[in-house]
């Protein structure tokens, strides 16, 4: 392939005439030249490569379009592109050149007409009648020739980058203005067929761009992060690292996507946060794509590994090394081999990276690309790379992420949409690493709480154990004494574990994994409604007594609707007392005067019939205290919100109410008005546990009990609402729940009770009352905890072991053989749980009685209560720390005793035998 000589590539206007004239002089012809700007010749080599004139893809519509010039004109036909000093032939009709075939750029007269940026035709009747073109080798004797003129970029200059010729063997007449039209027409339609196919393919790159954004949009709007806070760590383990959400962002690993759309070799997000400028920063202006940057002087502080600042900025040159992250990246087989980890964080990039975010913020713009090798972020790059596209992001007026893309491909231009879905899809990475910064932080905050509201327990139940103790062993005279102090830590005791609860019951709901589960077991509700009031109005009581508040003048009814079969379900007792409690407790918290009325009644919906077994109830908290603002009603339910930041409590009480009746499938309602009160009404349909009878419209209307406390002495009232249909014989005490009498505002056998008296000597042992028929073995790894239940046992005389982990616990067992064990569950070298499937191992062995294995812990999830009792531990109970006192312990003892005597077993440890739980 020849090429024009170098003489004929001028540098100037003076030294090109010369050239063209010794050419002329020698050849005898006028050779094709190139201006001397060489700013044509770049603008064609941008667009060719811009519409793919080079793309095969394209020559069956070019050789559409000769063809039917050859028709119209009956004459040969050839479409040529012109690139650098060569040009190539498109189409050929009736000649004998081939597609593709390349032609010398200075002898062809197609070479002239490409210099008309003008658009005109270039006509030449016979060539050998012209003195400029009469000596040019194998040159057709006439020539006429329309440039193809496609614009540098959208609405920009058009160019000419080859022509649409007409050729013939023969001197023509001059074409005539129709001729001359329909070539200029042809012409047109070929180079707008070949806008079409260009805008076409952008298109559908655009469409492919959108949905894939669109994808990644939907990714994060739905993200639901898996990390999780130890809001009970696994038994034995000190700390689990919650799993790293930045490996769940699809947008964070999807690099290699982005690179493909953007027809790449290179890309790479790389982590700037460790970068601090020292400079101010100007907001950027969207919309605007830089396409140059000058170096200039720029400064930054080092960050340190230890992650602190220097003091001083640095002009010229950088005195540290931040040490960047490689987030992701992705290369094509053209540049496997680069990888961008140590080029980034190499001292040489150091000063291009920050002259050009320096020079970046100094220009205000919101997109950088670059075309050729001699960009100033050329040192990141893969070697030859010919574009690229950076698109930095800041954060706080620091550099927060860079995004790099390159290729190359020689003469390659990145266009403003290739910019905009760089940045695009840079924008969507830095929301995800803000949301994964804020899922880190919540995490963090939550598995912070959640720990120190676990670790919290322990202590906590040695305080109240402590008390317990003082209660049950000290002098009577120092127990008067010491009584208001005594009772004031008790109630300080209860507030703290309450708020544990509260704490550590919403972390399980916000992370998923330890969400609190539903346990149906029958129960009567009449009686939890009256439990659960007479329990809060108990506290009430105790909480005034002991702050000095003047003691709240409030009537609280329980109204429980007569129900022929009774009103045992199988429900939720926990969840359902949880409920109840916490709306009693805020009912008597915000009513100073007035009455309080919880109701329980059946609903009767005609339209909707409940399954049978089922019944629809609905429970119902009517008081007159202070009510509520319509503003604080709309984030009643939102956790840690309170309408007086002041009041006592976590904010947690409604939000886990919420979440409780959910679980359970109930609805809640709330009706409230400032200054005059509150009514909290939620419904639940139930499993009766007794065959409910259809009601007819002749049934008498039912009786309603009301269980009035009111005054000092807490005494309940019976009142009869309506008339009573005949009397029948009256039930057994345990059977009519709806009646019964409270002398003391204390809870009920099972529920919370004061501190103050729940150890009394006709429920404890007593070292007189207790034998050598029991043994008991004592594992914790906490001391205090050990030693709180050895004083118990050591004052009761029951002969005792105790170690400090479960490995040393399974020695003293199979020496000890005990009788009932308490033991932790969270402890160094084996934890309470294995240490109890080995227990039961060793019973199986040694073919005794299993043991009455107690739990006695800080953990509370679900997850280990299941592994504990419904695995291969068979733990018989689960007691958790700072919920269960020394009564459920010492009740428990006792238990185990009763066992033992009733099966007569002998005090000695080789023959004795403990009772199955």
């Amino acid at each position: 392939m020849e090429t024009s000589p170098t003489n004929l590539r001028p540098t100037n206007l003076h030294s090109l005439a010369a050239s063209i004239q010794d050419w002329f002089r020698t050849h005898g012809y006028l050779p094709a030249v190139q201006t001397v700007s060489r700013g044509l010749e770049a603008d064609r080599t941008a667009v060719i490569h811009r519409f793919g004139l080079d793309d095969p893809l394209l020559l069956p519509l070019i050789d559409r379009c000769a063809r039917i010039a050859n028709v119209a004109f009956k004459a040969p036909i050839l479409v040529t592109l012109i690139e650098a000093d060569t040009q190539f032939v498109l189409a050929a009709v009736q000649c004998k050149f081939r597609p593709r075939e390349p032609l010398p750029y200075y002898k062809s007269l197609c070479s002239h007409t490409a210099l008309r940026t003008d658009g005109t035709m270039l006509e030449i009747t016979d060539t050998q009648k012209d003195w400029r073109f009469k000596n040019i080798p194998n040159v057709p004797r006439s020539y006429a020739g329309q440039p193809l003129l496609l614009p540098v970029g959208d609405g920009g200059s058009l160019v000419p980058v080859g022509s649409f010729c007409v050729l013939g063997d023969k001197p023509r007449a001059p074409m005539t203005p129709e001729e001359r039209g329909c070539l200029a027409d042809l012409t047109h339609l070929l180079t707008t067929e070949i806008q079409r196919v260009f805008h076409e393919k952008r298109q559908r790159k655009e469409t492919l761009r959108r949905n894939f954004v669109s994808d990644l949009i939907a990714d994060l709007s739905s993200f639901h992060s898996t990390v999780s806070p130890p809001v009970d760590p696994p038994a034995g383990a000190e700390y689990q690292k919650p799993k790293n959400p930045e490996s769940e962002f699809r947008m964070l690993s999807a690099t290699a996507d982005v690179r493909r759309m953007l027809d790449s070799d290179f890309a790479c997000l790389v982590d700037l946060s460790p970068l601090h400028l020292s400079w101010s920063l100007k907001p950027p202006n969207r919309g605007t794509v830089s396409r140059t940057v000058s170096r200039s002087k720029h400064g930054w502080v080092g960050q340190d590994r230890r992650g602190t600042s220097s003091a001083s900025a640095v002009n010229g040159a950088s005195q540290g090394f931040p040490g960047l992250r490689i987030i992701d990246y992705s290369c094509s087989d053209a540049c496997r081999d680069y990888s961008p980890v140590a080029v980034v964080n190499a001292p040489r990039a150091m000063d291009p990276l920050i002259t050009f975010l320096r020079t970046y913020t100094e220009t205000s713009r919101s997109g950088y690309a670059h075309s050729g090798t001699d960009g100033v972020l050329q040192s990141l790059l893969p070697p030859d790379s010919q574009a690229h596209i950076a698109i930095p992001l800041f954060n706080n007026a620091q550099p927060t992420l860079l995004f790099l893309v390159s290729t190359r491909k020689p003469l390659h231009v990145y266009e403003p949409p290739d910019v905009s879905f760089a940045s695009t899809f840079a924008v969507l990475c830095l929301g995800s690493l803000a949301k994964i910064k804020l899922i880190k932080a919540d995490a963090a905050k939550t598995a912070f709480v959640s720990m120190i509201s676990h670790e919290l327990r322990t202590p906590l139940h040695g305080l109240l154990s402590q008390l317990e103790l003082i209660r049950e062993f000290a002098p009577k005279e120092f127990i008067a004494e010491t009584d208001v102090f005594l009772r004031t830590a008790e109630v300080c005791g209860l507030t703290l574990r309450d708020v544990l609860n509260d704490v550590l019951d919403f972390g399980k709901q916000e992370h998923g994994g330890g969400e609190i589960h539903a346990h149906n077991t029958e129960a009567d509700l009449g009686v939890l409604a009256i439990e659960a009031m007479s329990v809060a109005y108990g506290r009430r009581r105790q909480w005034e007594s002991v702050t000095g508040e003047s003691e709240s003048a409030v009537e609280v009814h329980v109204a429980i609707e007569d129900s022929p079969t009774g009103w045992g379900a199988m429900i939720d007792v926990g969840g359902l007392r949880r409920v109840l409690l916490n709306l009693a407790s805020n009912a008597l918290k915000y009513t100073p005067k007035g009455s309080i009325v919880l109701s329980l009644r059946e609903i009767e919906r005609p339209a909707v019939q409940p399954p049978d077994g089922q019944r629809l109830i609905e429970f119902s908290m009517q008081d007159t205290g202070i009510g509520m603002s319509s503003e604080y009603k709309k984030d009643i339910f939102t956790p840690f919100s309170q309408e007086n930041v002041f009041n006592p409590g976590s904010g947690l009480g409604m939000s886990i109410s919420e979440a409780i009746l959910a679980r359970m499938g109930g609805e809640i309602d709330i009706c409230s008005e400032l200054g005059k009160g509150t009514t909290v009404t939620f419904t639940l349909l139930v499993d009766s546990t007794r065959h409910q009878p259809p009601r007819t419209a002749t049934d008498a209307p039912r009786t309603v009990t009301k269980t009035l406390i009111s005054g000092d002495d807490c005494t309940l009232l019976e009142r009869g609402a309506v008339p009573s249909p005949p009397q029948t014989p009256t039930p057994p005490c345990h059977r009519s729940p709806e009646i019964g009498a409270i002398p003391t505002p204390c809870a009920p056998a099972g529920g919370p009770k004061s501190l103050a008296n729940g150890l009394t000597p006709e429920t404890l042992l007593t070292p007189t009352d207790a034998t050598a028929d029991i043994r008991v073995l004592v594992v914790d790894d906490n001391k205090i905890g050990r030693r709180i239940l050895t004083t118990l046992l050591s004052r009761k005389g029951v002969p005792f072991r105790e170690a400090s982990d479960g490995l040393e616990a399974l020695a003293v067992y199979r020496d000890f053989l005990p009788h009932l064990v308490w033991t932790d569950v969270s402890m160094p070298v084996m934890d309470g749980i294995e240490s109890a499937r080995q227990m039961r191992m060793i019973e199986k062995e040694l073919q005794i009685r299993p043991a009455r294995i107690v739990a006695l812990t800080g953990l509370s999830s679900h997850g280990e209560m299941k592994e504990g009792l419904l695995g291969e531990a068979a733990l018989d109970e689960w007691l958790v720390k700072g919920q269960a006192n020394l009564k459920t312990l010492t009740s428990g003892l006792e238990k185990v005793q009763r066992a033992l005597r009733r099966r007569g077993s002998s005090v000695s440890s080789t023959s004795s035998a403990a009772p199955a739980a």
